[in-house]
């Protein structure tokens, strides 16, 4: 997948790998609705079962940071035209609130 740097961290969410042809790919971990922002400045936000694939970063206009929101984590990597790079997860960590009487 990564650099040896990038996979200190590691998505509980989501996997990134490069396929036979020099394309990264992203897939779903678990089920889940994802927002994403590419690269390019444009947002969408895409559900998938596990295994699928979320997304795909190739040339050009793919190379650059990805931004992954799911409802359990925030992350960060960075496609470089051949290596995904720069991973960084920030889980999003639910404090329930205690009332106190």
């Amino acid at each position: 997948c990564c650099t040896s740097t990038a996979m200190a961290q590691k998505s509980a969410d989501l996997k990134f790998s490069i396929d036979k042809h020099g394309i990264g790919e992203v897939h779903a971990l678990r089920d889940l609705t994802v927002k994403i922002t590419w690269p390019f400045g444009q947002t969408e936000e895409r559900t998938k079962k596990a295994g699928e694939t979320v997304a795909f970063a190739g040339l050009k206009d793919y190379i650059g940071p990805y931004k992954f929101e799911t409802d359990q984590e925030t992350v960060q990597i960075t496609w470089t035209g051949n290596a995904w790079t720069e991973l960084d997860v920030k889980s999003k960590v639910v404090k329930s609130k205690i009332s106190m009487m």
